[in-house]
């Protein structure tokens, strides 16, 4: 198996987006979450794990940022991590705040997140 870049999951998860009718777009400063989807004030930063759970904290700055200053800077803006589960080949979206770690069982199905927000 290759070694992919996160820009290949950003990618790959913008895809998915655009494929439903879903603007989104990607971000490039360091602490800004990885992709925006505009109409329903959703920012998701993209990560990928081969494990069946995640740790967010491991980038701290980031994700303190995130987690704390995020709403400030961006008014009234929900943060997701979106995470693909490289083991199980599916996407979980999980709310910053959610229990760490962010495992693969109890993350929120993708196309049940875009259900919710009406996508």
């Amino acid at each position: 198996m290759t070694r992919k870049s996160g820009k290949h999951y950003e990618d790959k998860f913008i895809k998915l987006l655009r494929d439903r009718g879903v603007f989104a777009v990607g971000l490039q400063p360091k602490y800004s979450p990885d992709v925006i989807i505009p109409q329903i004030n959703v920012a998701v930063e993209i990560k990928s794990t081969k494990k069946d759970r995640f740790y967010p904290s491991t980038d701290r700055e980031q994700y303190e940022y995130l987690k704390n200053q995020f709403i400030n800077d961006w008014g009234q803006w929900r943060v997701y991590y979106g995470v693909y589960f490289i083991k199980i080949h599916q996407w979980k979206m999980f709310r910053i705040d959610d229990k760490i770690p962010y495992n693969c069982e109890n993350g929120l199905d993708i196309e049940l997140f875009l259900d919710v927000y009406g996508l």
